[in-house]
């Protein structure tokens, strides 16, 4: 009997051909693709998508999006795009090549168009976890990340120069997230009227309870800056191990990006430290 099955659609044919979410394009690919305006160093792309959205009915998922990137230069300094603290770029490693992803730098492709490419130029590389979770991460928060007083990141401004240097250096590599408390909330405060912040450094504890000195000293760097700042008065600070963060300070801090303005509201009084 002829076998009446229907064809897999163009999703699963790509998703079988490698096409899944965290797939590198190689450059043959990627070229074809990068609108006239993405800048010309993003020679590469990651494929967005998520799995069950490629191989999902092509009509009610008709698109693929990818996001475009660059490899680093050798000196390059971009520790500030590891382990998704910086919102717009995130660093990966595949194998032993870096890439560069811009969130701002992405495309919906129909599935119809890769149908005549996934053949002859198919991903070759993948994002592995746990780069591919903290990528499935940086990513939702491009949408979620907080959003702070202006008033409060203003009165920051000064300890700007401090902070980048010490989340950019090697020792602050072992921290994992910087949590913020502020005790007015989202409350624009006058001028004379000081804002009481509480700040949490959670870092990757590998079996010890304290910090590495080098990670220390640049906590230590943070903080004195902060502490400087007119009208932010650090109530507390403190690092302890990530395992060690209770799950429900997630309702009341805020997880920080530190290049961005663009920080959250915070209305509830946190359990006591």
């Amino acid at each position: 009997m002829p076998d009446n099955d229907p064809p897999p659609s163009i999703g699963r044919q790509l998703y079988d051909a490698g096409w899944c979410q965290g797939a590198v394009l190689p450059e043959a690919v990627t070229v074809g693709l990068r609108p006239a305006t993405t800048p010309s160093k993003y020679l590469y792309a990651v494929v967005v998508t998520q799995d069950c959205n490629i191989v999902a009915d092509d009509q009610k998922e008709p698109q693929v999006e990818v996001a475009f990137g660059y490899c680093p230069t050798a000196g390059e300094d971009v520790n500030g795009y590891a382990r998704g603290k910086n919102p717009r770029l995130f660093l990966t490693k595949v194998g032993l090549q870096l890439f560069v992803w811009d969130v701002r730098e992405r495309l919906s492709v129909p599935k119809s168009d890769l149908f005549g490419i996934f053949k002859a130029a198919s991903p070759t590389s993948r994002l592995l976890d746990p780069d591919l979770r903290e990528f499935r991460a940086w990513l939702g928060r491009r949408y979620s990340r907080p959003a702070f007083p202006d008033n409060f990141n203003e009165r920051l401004r000064p300890a700007s120069a401090a902070i980048e240097k010490a989340v950019k250096s090697d020792g602050f590599r072992s921290v994992r997230a910087v949590f913020y408390w502020l005790e007015e909330g989202d409350e624009e405060l006058p001028e004379g009227t000081p804002y009481h912040l509480r700040v949490i450094f959670c870092f990757n504890h590998n079996g010890t309870e304290n910090p590495l000195p080098a990670t220390a000293d640049e906590v230590k760097r943070f903080t004195d800056a902060v502490a400087k700042c007119p009208g932010v008065f650090l109530v507390k600070a403190e690092s302890i191990p990530d395992s060690r963060f209770p799950i429900q300070y997630l309702d009341t801090w805020q997880c920080v990006d530190f290049d961005s303005r663009s920080y959250g509201s915070l209305t509830s009084a946190p359990p006591r430290l």
